[in-house]
C-alpha cells in the first residue's frame, strides 16, 4: 500500500485547535476520547502536544466493537507508563457514570490542595477531545443524562466549544472534533476512515472497501465467514467478494455492497475488530 501523506484539514478545525490551545490554561483535565479499535490512527499529535502540560484521561470508547485481546494490552500499555486510561462501551447505560466516578478521583486531589488553603472547592474543569466521530458527543450526552451536546454517526458536527455545567463540582468543555493536519500514512488514514471519521468524500469507497476486506481477510477471516458466509466469502477469490454481495443482498450497484460492508464493519455488525495489528510489535502505542 502506498505510503503518502493525507491531508484534510478544514478551517474550521485550525480555528477550533486554536481556541483549545487557549482553553488548556483554564481546565484542569484534559479527556482524550479514542477509537478502541483504533487508538493510534485516531490519536490527534496536534492536540496531544497542546495538552502536553494538562493532567490526561484517556478514554478508549466504542469498547465493545474492539477486538477483547487488544482492548486489554492497550489499557494495560498506558498503565504501565502510569497514564491514566479506561475503555467504555458507549451503549451502556452506565457509561457516564464510569467516566463520572473516574474524573470525580481524579479531582480529589485537587479540591483537597484547595481546602489545605483554606478556599472553597472549586468545579473541575475537564475538557474533552478527540477527531470527530469517536463518540465525544455520545459520552458527554450519557453523563448529562440529556442531549446537550449533538451526536451524529457522521463526522464534524460539534462545530463550536461549549461549556456544560454537570454539577456544581463538575463542569464538561466540549470541543469540535479535530483531524490532524495530514496522516503520517495511507494505512492511518485508512484506520480512520474505516471507524467513519473522514468523510466519505475524501477516501473514494471502493478503495477503502478494497483495503477493509484485505485486512479482514488476513487477521479476521471467521468473522467474514460467520457474517457473510461461505457464498460470498471466499478466500482465494476476494475479487468476486462484492459482486457477490450484491447479488445476495439484491442491490443494484456494486457501489452498494461496498459502503454496505463499510457500514457494518463500522458499526461492529462484522464482530469485535482492532486495526492496527501490525503495530503490535511497536513499544510506543
Amino acid at each position: 500500500m502506498q505510503t503518502k501523506n493525507i491531508h484534510w484539514f478544514p478551517g474550521h478545525m485550525k480555528k477550533a485547535l486554536s481556541d483549545i490551545k487557549n482553553c488548556t490554561k483554564i481546565v484542569d483535565i484534559s479527556v482524550v476520547i479514542l477509537d478502541a479499535r483504533a487508538p493510534r490512527s485516531s490519536s490527534n499529535k496536534a492536540l496531544e502536544d497542546a495538552l502536553k502540560d494538562k493532567k490526561k484521561l484517556y478514554v478508549l470508547a466504542k469498547s465493545d466493537l474492539c477486538d477483547p485481546k487488544y482492548l486489554e494490552k492497550n489499557l494495560e500499555r498506558y498503565w504501565a507508563k502510569g497514564i491514566d486510561a479506561i475503555a467504555i462501551n458507549l451503549k451502556d447505560k452506565h457509561a457516564g457514570d464510569i467516566l463520572k466516578d473516574k474524573l470525580i478521583k481524579m479531582g480529589e486531589s485537587k479540591w483537597e490542595k484547595e481546602k489545605s488553603l483554606g478556599m472553597k472547592p472549586q468545579p473541575l474543569k475537564t475538557m474533552i477531545v478527540g477527531i470527530p466521530n469517536v463518540g465525544k458527543s455520545t459520552l458527554i450526552n450519557k453523563l448529562v443524562k440529556k442531549r446537550k451536546a449533538i451526536a451524529q454517526d457522521k463526522p464534524g458536527q460539534t462545530l463550536g466549544q461549549q461549556w456544560i455545567k454537570l454539577e456544581s463540582t463538575l463542569w464538561l468543555l466540549d470541543t469540535p472534533g479535530i483531524l490532524p493536519s495530514q496522516f503520517p500514512n495511507i494505512n492511518e488514514a485508512m484506520n480512520v476512515a474505516f471507524i467513519g471519521s473522514i468523510k466519505q468524500s475524501i477516501l473514494p469507497n471502493s478503495r477503502l472497501a478494497e483495503n477493509l476486506l484485505r485486512y479482514m481477510d488476513k487477521y479476521y477471516p471467521q468473522l467474514l465467514m460467520n457474517r457473510y458466509g461461505d457464498k460470498i466469502y471466499d478466500h482465494n477469490s476476494l475479487n468476486d467478494f462484492f459482486i457477490k454481495l450484491m447479488k445476495e443482498r439484491g442491490f443494484q450497484e456494486v457501489e452498494k455492497a461496498e459502503t454496505t460492508f463499510l457500514y457494518e464493519f463500522k458499526k461492529g455488525i462484522v464482530g469485535q475488530t482492532y486495526l492496527e495489528i501490525e503495530y503490535e510489535q511497536e513499544e510506543t502505542i
